[in-house]
């Protein structure tokens, strides 16, 4: 033990003198790691991490400390922006987004861990990266609403225009319209794509389950104004007369009955 404290003593005293010395530093290095000395190991690794000369140098050693920190010094929430800071000297290093990865499984590191790797997938067009942030986030309960909102809209984004699946991109809304029932708002993309897609009956289905499957009763307003929008798509849609009926009949208990009845006596 001695001869190890004389060790640490001799390279302390040559980076008094010389606080880049590659060799003191790396010396410092192995004896920390033999020793346990994990905060001292932690500010050796620093050093050299900013003296790296290269990026591929700087983010390994940037991966250490923060993984020392994580393990070792048993303090995640502290290594999550360590981990950051290694992707933002190299968005590729993988051992780096794993250890993202991994510790946004837990519910607790989510809200820290999401937004790093929501930056660097999206600057790669990272499709199903983005996929695993949002569906993450969208799985922790008792979230903000208009947090959830914008996770919604942001998934079903890179559903269409980065993954280029349109169909998927409808799933997605309809999931966020089962999740917000009372959000009639849904409606503006679920009827674009299923414009584009030909995706109709599918839309008449998720409108239908609204008031089968609805766990709370629906405002009256946007009880008739999901009916109304059935009514038109099985109508002008499907052809589906008795579906059109229907919903213009449950739209006619609204709180503006006028356009469902002159519908009603259309169909």
């Amino acid at each position: 033990l001695e001869d190890v404290y004389r060790a640490i003593d001799h390279y302390t005293a040559i980076l008094d003198d010389d606080a880049s010395d590659p060799q003191a530093l790396a010396e410092l290095d192995r004896i920390y790691a033999k020793q346990q000395m994990w905060p001292e190991l932690l500010d050796v690794i620093d050093k050299r991490a900013l003296l790296a000369t290269n990026a591929r140098d700087r983010a390994d050693l940037a991966y250490r400390a923060a993984r020392l920190v994580e393990t070792e010094m048993s303090d995640p929430d502290a290594a999550i922006p360590r981990y950051g800071a290694v992707l933002g000297v190299l968005a590729a290093h993988e051992a780096g987004r794993a250890a993202l990865e991994a510790l946004m499984t837990h519910d607790d590191h989510v809200e820290a861990v999401a937004p790093i790797l929501e930056r660097v997938y999206r600057a790669d067009r990272e499709a199903p990266g983005l996929i695993r942030v949002y569906e993450r986030r969208l799985a922790i309960p008792d979230r903000d609403p208009a947090a959830r909102r914008a996770d919604w809209e942001a998934l079903a984004g890179v559903r269409e225009s980065i993954a280029n699946q349109p169909a998927q991109a409808f799933v997605v809304w309809g999931r966020a319209l089962a999740d917000t029932p009372d959000d009639a708002d849904l409606l503006v993309p679920l009827q674009r794509l299923a414009e584009s897609q030909n995706l109709w009956r599918e839309l008449a289905a998720l409108l239908d389950e609204r008031f089968t499957e609805a766990a709370d009763p629906l405002p009256p307003d946007v009880e008739q104004a999901y009916a109304m929008r059935l009514g038109q798509v099985a109508e002008d849609r499907l052809t589906d007369l008795e579906l059109a009926a229907r919903a213009f009949d449950r739209a006619s208990y609204g709180p503006e009955p006028r356009p469902a009845l002159a519908a009603l006596e259309r169909v």
